[in-house]
């Protein structure tokens, strides 16, 4: 719900004209409450309570990620004027939702089958692992996938609106095999965009550096009259 909400403030926001500084200010704040603290808070009374140091550790480390990973995001949206278009098809680390979503994602698999956990004591410290890797991928400069620069083809609309559709259906109705899966495959994702930012990197690095070539071979040009002339 709190995902729902977050998608919709800012386009409610752009469509009435009343995007402002405190309203983004307080925009993260909220993110920090739904996708940082509650995460957190949610695997500690869960099984991190019964980790120990370690849980208790990955209980204030994750919040912690989320406040910098936010603050960070806050930063590098006031000079996003400066930042070339084709990396603004890419978020910096994992973004706070979907960092919320990894977290749980030992949650779901105990929902799905319970007797995953059986012996629960040696699964715990796992959990604690778990939310601390997902914490350093939040904080990390490891490029992720950003849909706010996505372009969909006219063709692709109808396709891509049933694919939507059928997602949240399979999330309201399968939410213990759904939401596993979709964090399987968010993971999946990450080496195949870092080797596409790479790519694309590589590409615009090598235009830049023709463009520099090409202008100083203009600026070496002999342009001053001869006497002749």
């Amino acid at each position: 719900v709190a995902g729902i909400f977050d998608a919709m403030d800012g386009a409610i926001a752009r469509a009435l004209k009343a995007q402002s500084e405190f309203g983004a200010q307080l925009d993260s704040f909220s993110d920090f409450l739904a996708f940082g603290v509650a995460p957190a808070l949610i695997l500690y009374e869960w099984s991190l309570g019964d980790a120990g140091k370690l849980g208790w550790i990955a209980a204030v480390v994750f919040p912690i990620a989320a406040a910098l990973r936010l603050a960070r995001f806050n930063v590098m949206a006031k000079s996003g004027h400066d930042t070339p278009i084709w990396k603004k098809q890419f978020f910096t680390g994992v973004p706070t939702p979907a960092g919320a979503i990894l977290c749980l994602f030992p949650l779901y698999v105990w929902f799905l089958t319970p007797e995953t956990f059986e012996g629960f004591a040696w699964a715990t410290p796992l959990v604690a692992l778990w939310a601390i890797v997902v914490a350093a991928l939040m904080v990390s400069r490891i490029p992720t996938f950003s849909v706010k620069y996505l372009k969909i083809p006219p063709k692709m609309m109808v396709p891509v609106m049933a694919a939507v559709a059928l997602y949240f259906a399979a999330l309201l109705h399968a939410p213990w095999v759904t939401l596993p899966l979709v964090c399987i495959a968010y993971v999946a994702s990450i080496p195949v965009i870092f080797h596409q930012y790479r790519k694309l990197e590589k590409q615009h690095q090598a235009e830049e550096e023709n463009l520099s070539s090409l202008a100083f071979g203009f600026s070496t040009l002999d342009i001053t009259p001869h006497e002749d002339e």
